[in-house]
């Protein structure tokens, strides 16, 4: 039987905007949202993971589960599953379905794109996957309709190595390829968003860079065929993406994902050429340097100007974890106002959209509201109703946070750096170091007296002399007075 959890108000422990309803899926205590959109008959759609297995979800504009579909990967036999995702679905022109994203090969583990249709009911009508040759992972990030009933995907394509490109793949009605183009300017190119603009132009952004970061934001447009009208590459010396983009009813295009080394939110705005005209890089707490901040899908407000939903978890009154971040900017990219969704532990935000009703329907992924909330593998698919406070302000008090917590590492896995994150609900001793499965220490990151709040350390893969160690599997733990928790962390090379 499928888990259902319905979460009354009280538990969102900071929103002070209206939760009108708000519902976690998933019995398998590994289950992931991913996207959402609006169906004709006033109900949304779902995309995500449950439990390795790509999952569809149909609910009613009360959240209520209509019906919930996986898909098994073409590949699979009865061996140990691979991550299988759906990334993004919509509602087609027929009442059906179309949906994107990769399943890992069981028998290389390596990713491997993959498109279907569906009709009304989830069921699938045609499928289709797509890997270069003997490439190391091939995948997909976004799908659309286009005006002449085809279909359009983004991702990557690994040709050899740590090469790849950005890709557009052309589908027919029918699931037949149309056209297939590459676009790179670097060594590792990935799309992660696209649009059909008002002209029939594609739209799509991503990131730029090499295989072990240096990424850049990069847009391109192509015509209704493929064929590039303009690639731009734009970025610092820190790590930039671009995880979504809508068309700005001025022509223009607006795009929202991660700078400053993974730390802020970033939301840039776009002429019709490509020519950038603003930019935003959006601290979620403007007291803490060090964080994870990502803008992860934006759209256009009926009020005006955009919203934008993510993940951060710098968030000061946090009791632990990231948390879902959701702000609304104006035309200009100015913030008009930002909360904060989220519980004990981790919850991230996908992805939005608005109902007839000015409300916001968001989809993401909770620890918080979940069984077992302090078990790191028990996630749930995420969604909720909310009604914009336009009372909300974006300077809030601090609080402290409520118990002794420690958040997951990101990325993880992870080369060459990732990033820990712990709250302290008062002045403690605290010993926070790496160790190897046997027990022994490898990196102390910390140990001393620490005051109450939420703090954040790094690690870069080396010991207590400064060598680098060996890949594989390691162990965090947080070890205080009162209380001691650990979790895993995979390094790679």
């Amino acid at each position: 039987m499928m888990r259902f959890i319905l979460i009354t108000l009280f538990l969102f422990e900071f929103s002070i905007a209206q939760i009108n309803w708000s519902n976690v899926y998933g019995d398998t205590h590994m289950d992931e949202g991913w996207f959402i959109s609006k169906t004709d008959d006033g109900g949304y759609i779902l995309s995500g993971m449950e439990f390795y297995t790509a999952v569809i979800k149909k609910i009613d504009s009360s959240g209520n589960l209509i019906w919930s579909k996986t898909y098994d990967n073409p590949t699979e036999t009865d061996g140990y599953p691979g991550d299988d995702v759906i990334k993004s679905v919509r509602q087609t022109s027929d009442g059906g379905y179309i949906a994107t994203g990769y399943f890992e090969n069981e028998n290389s583990w390596s990713r491997v794109s993959w498109i279907f249709k569906t009709d009304e009911l989830g069921d699938i009508v045609w499928s289709q996957t797509y890997k270069k040759n003997n490439a190391t992972d091939t995948w997909a990030e976004d799908v659309i309709e286009t005006d002449d009933g085809g279909f359009i995907l983004t991702g990557n394509q690994k040709n050899d190595g740590n090469k790849a490109h950005a890709m557009l793949r052309k589908y027919s009605t029918d699931g037949e390829v149309v056209w297939h183009k590459t676009y790179t300017r670097s060594a590792y190119n990935e799309g992660l968003s696209l649009i059909e603009t008002i002209d029939n132009s594609i739209v799509f952004v991503g990131f730029s860079g090499t295989s072990h970061g240096d990424y850049k934001h990069f847009i391109v447009k192509t015509d209704s065929e493929g064929n590039s009208l303009f690639k731009k590459r734009f970025g610092t010396n820190t790590q930039q993406s671009l995880n979504s983009v809508v068309e700005a009813p001025d022509g223009g295009y607006v795009a929202t994902g991660y700078c400053n080394n993974y730390n802020d939110f970033y939301i840039v705005k776009f002429d019709t050429e490509g020519t950038m005209l603003w930019e935003h890089c959006v601290p979620a707490n403007a007291d803490d340097f060090y964080g994870w901040d990502h803008g992860n899908h934006i759209i256009n407000a009926q009020s005006g100007g955009y919203y934008v939903v993510g993940t951060s978890d710098t968030h000061p009154q946090s009791n632990g974890g990231s948390d879902i971040y959701l702000l609304k900017i104006d035309e200009d990219g100015d913030t008009l106002w930002t909360d904060f969704i989220g519980g004990i532990a981790d919850d991230e935000g996908q992805a939005l959209v608005e109902n007839e009703d000015g409300n916001l329907i968001i989809v993401g992924t909770t620890w918080s509201y979940t069984t077992y909330p302090d078990n790191n593998y028990d996630s749930g698919v995420y969604v909720f109703s909310y009604t914009p406070d336009q009372s909300l302000s974006t300077d809030k008090p601090k609080l402290i946070p409520s118990n002794f917590y420690l958040g997951s590492a990101y990325p993880n896995p992870f080369n060459p750096q990732t990033k820990i994150k712990y709250s302290v609900p008062r002045e403690s001793r605290v010993d926070l170091y790496i160790h190897d499965i046997s027990g022994k220490r490898i990196k102390t990151l910390f140990i001393g007296q620490r005051s109450s709040g939420s703090h954040i350390v790094s690690w870069d893969g080396k010991n207590n002399v400064g060598k680098p160690v060996s890949a594989g599997l390691y162990f965090y733990t947080l070890d205080t007075p009162s209380n001691r928790q650990t979790k895993k962390l995979m390094l790679i090379k």
